[in-house]
């Protein structure tokens, strides 16, 4: 991990992932853990470690590892290696991450029945691979209840307060973040709704099961199903890019909903798992107006990962590298949606 479990919401997440694994295989794993680990200082060494250590199978848990990742791989092919990234796929080194869009399209609908306005929030955190997506499949669940709905999005990476930006505006329903954030309130995650006197209400949040996620991958390990996929012997890069149907990531209702709206995110939940609901198989037009979907069918999941454009239901824009603070132009370069315009003069201050 690249930080620890006392300061970071999404090592806990993980931990109660690993905690999981363990418990669904009491008698066949040994499982470690290192924490606090940069990923440009300590990473390849503590990956070389681990790897000499004869271990199975290694989760990174941060993508900016990847490139020790690689590195390591290269050097001990036996060692399997994965890294939790998105649109970095190579046959040394499998990559995972959840298809969090589908949740956003559950977590949109919930946002425009329960706005009192035709206006709601959105919080995006760095426009890397699958943000947009996240975004417009936000928008066009909002959409599909209330036709009129605009979103209004607001980005982390970004100076100013997102949250401070959407009450100037009277926006009181808010996606924020897709995890928990330091030093910010702890219901500044999922899909919230501000009171007039400022408390947050929870409605809804992403859950992401990790130990799901793990289960599989371990039991891929044992039932010899990694070695059929080929990683790595033919080329072949392996990505798991898992949805709601794999159990590995679902939406948590809130009690305060009312019935009839837990009801309808339930019909829609039911459907995205079945496969017989897409967010993306409808009309989708672009703010610059072209038509981006008929809605006969979806898109492909290239499509999905590599969208660069936003629908004509959100308000805002995709910020360039120039735009964006400090702390988030490292995971810019090395997932961002437009890294291949960086300059060569900004690629230098690697």
């Amino acid at each position: 991990h690249e930080h620890n479990a006392q300061t970071s919401a999404w090592v806990r997440g993980q931990d109660k992932g690993r905690a999981a694994l363990v418990k669904a295989f009491p008698d066949k794993l040994f499982v470690s853990c290192r924490e606090n680990i940069n990923p440009e200082v300590d990473a390849e060494q503590v990956l070389e470690e681990v790897a000499h250590d004869h271990a199975d199978i290694v989760f990174t848990t941060s993508s900016r590892m990847h490139t020790a990742c690689l590195k390591v791989a290269a050097q001990h092919p036996k060692t399997r290696i994965l890294n939790c990234s998105l649109n970095a796929p190579h046959p040394l080194v499998r990559t995972y991450y959840p298809r969090t869009y589908e949740v956003t399209y559950l977590l949109g609908m919930l946002a425009g029945v329960m706005a009192r306005t035709d206006r709601v929030g959105y919080v995006a955190d760095t426009p890397t691979f699958g943000v947009p997506a996240n975004i417009n499949a936000f928008a066009l669940g909002a959409r599909m209840v209330n036709p009129r709905v605009k979103v209004s999005l607001q980005w982390s990476c970004l100076p100013g307060d997102p949250i401070q930006a959407f009450q100037k505006q009277g926006i009181t329903v808010i996606s924020g973040r897709d995890t928990p954030t330091p030093f910010r309130p702890a219901r500044e995650f999922g899909t919230f709704r501000i009171s007039p006197g400022g408390t947050l209400m929870d409605l809804a949040s992403p859950f992401w099961h990790w130990g799901q996620f793990y289960e599989n991958v371990v039991r891929t390990v044992l039932d010899g199903g990694w070695t059929r996929d080929k990683s790595g012997t033919d080329g072949t890069a392996v990505n798991y890019w898992w949805g709601m149907n794999s159990g590995v990531m679902d939406v948590l209702l809130s009690r305060e909903l009312p019935h009839d709206v837990r009801h309808l995110a339930n019909i829609l939940r039911s459907g995205i798992i079945a496969g017989s609901i897409d967010p993306f198989a409808c009309y989708i037009t672009a703010q610059n107006g072209t038509v981006m979907n008929e809605g006969r069918t979806g898109f492909t999941p290239e499509q999905i990962l590599h969208m660069d454009w936003l629908c004509d239901a959100v308000e805002g824009h995709l910020p360039e590298f120039d735009e964006l603070m400090d702390c988030a132009r490292p995971m810019y370069r090395m997932q961002g949606i437009h890294r291949d315009r960086l300059p060569a003069e900004k690629e230098a201050d690697l």
